[in-house]
């Protein structure tokens, strides 16, 4: 029974965290984050090169999650 709670607890607490994200980033578009990770597994040894690809993607303003941290990408000056 014990193990049923945490797992219950585990599902909650990710659940919840899911649909805060998409409730604070309907207007910025970014790349989907793994749960606790968010997208640090996407940087490999070169993350400039997938920051240039995000902002090719979803354009000069996106959003990206380094474990649990949003972080709001800029990149362009104009």
């Amino acid at each position: 029974i014990a193990l049923h709670a945490v797992l219950l607890g585990i599902f909650v607490l990710v659940s919840w965290k899911l649909f805060n994200r998409k409730k604070l980033g309907k207007t910025i578009e970014g790349p989907f984050p793994l749960p606790v990770l968010g997208n640090a597994l996407s940087f490999g040894s070169t993350p400039h090169v997938a920051m240039g690809k995000w902002a090719n993607k979803y354009g000069k303003i996106y959003q990206m999650y380094i474990g649990h941290d949003r972080h709001i990408v800029l990149s362009d000056l104009d």
